[in-house]
C-alpha cells in the first residue's frame, strides 16, 4: 500500500484597478515542498504580463522552509522577466503556509501558542498579548462567529 500525500492549498490574488491575479500553491506538508503552483492575471497593464504568470510553474521543487526564501521566489518568478505582483503574492503565500505548519508543531496547545509568540513577536494583535490574555479567549473549535448581528 502506498503512502497518502498530504498537501494543503494556499491561495493568494490581488484585485485593483489595474491588476487581478489568482495565485495557487499546492504544498506537500511531509516535504514543505511546493508540488505545483499556477497563476492567472485576469487583468494586467501591458499584454505581455500575462506571459509573467507562467513564471508560477517554477516555484514546484521549492523548500518553503529555506533560508532567503525571498530571493528564491524573487529568481524564479520576479526580477526582470517575472511581475512584482506576483513576486509579492508568492512571498505572503508562503508565509502563510509557513505559518499554519506550526500547528503541526509538538506539544500541547499552550506550548504551541508560546512557541509562536516567540518567533513572531509584535506581528500581530494576537503574538502581542500575553499567553495568559490569550487563554482567556481562546476559541474552541477556532471559528470566528460574529454575534453583532
Amino acid at each position: 500500500m502506498t503512502k497518502q500525500r498530504i498537501t494543503c492549498e494556499a491561495r493568494s490574488g490581488l484585485l485593483d484597478t489595474i491588476h487581478e491575479i489568482d495565485l495557487l500553491i499546492i504544498l506537500d506538508l511531509e516535504k514543505r515542498e511546493i508540488l505545483k503552483a499556477s497563476a492567472v492575471l485576469l487583468r494586467a497593464p501591458y499584454i505581455f504580463c500575462s506571459e509573467t504568470a507562467k513564471r508560477a510553474a517554477n516555484l514546484a521543487g521549492l523548500k518553503i522552509d529555506q533560508r532567503k526564501i525571498s530571493s528564491a521566489i524573487n529568481e524564479l518568478v520576479g526580477g526582470p522577466q517575472g511581475c512584482y505582483q506576483l513576486f509579492d503574492l508568492t512571498l505572503e503565500a508562503v508565509k502563510a503556509i509557513r505559518q499554519s505548519l506550526k500547528a503541526f508543531t509538538p506539544g500541547d496547545k499552550e506550548e504551541r501558542m508560546a512557541y509562536f509568540d516567540s518567533i513572531s513577536p509584535g506581528t500581530c494583535h494576537a503574538h502581542s498579548q500575553s499567553l495568559e490574555e490569550k487563554k482567556k479567549v481562546y476559541m474552541i473549535p477556532n471559528i470566528i462567529i460574529d454575534r453583532r448581528n
